[in-house]
């Protein structure tokens, strides 16, 4: 069995993110994600993504859409969620790993 990645591209339908100099935030993280998910299968991970397009599974109410994403991943089975967002810095080639450890406990 091999490892399952639940791939999220922050941010899409109703909420751009970011906007800036005539780039929007949700299309950055679209493209990232589709080409993470890309190199994921090929490297022989399984691979299920939010949304492949910029309104794809997105629902209206922010809140509403960020418990789908989780539930997506958990209903899936996701040993990784992973998700693209931009966050405006002044250091050039920053990036940022956000890694957390949850143990899955029977019942839970």
């Amino acid at each position: 069995m091999s490892t399952k990645i639940f791939v999220d591209a922050g941010h899409g339908g109703p909420d751009p993110g970011a906007m800036a100099n005539g780039v929007i935030e949700q299309y950055v993280n679209l493209n990232v994600a589709n080409e993470l998910a890309r190199l994921l299968r090929q490297g022989g991970y399984e691979v299920m993504q939010y949304r492949t397009t910029p309104t794809e599974n997105v629902l209206p109410g922010k809140n509403d859409d960020l418990r789908n994403r989780a539930a997506m991943a958990n209903n899936w089975g996701a040993d990784y969620f992973i998700s693209t967002i931009m966050i405006p810095m002044l250091i050039i080639g920053h990036f940022s790993v956000h890694y957390t450890n949850i143990t899955k406990e029977k019942g839970c």
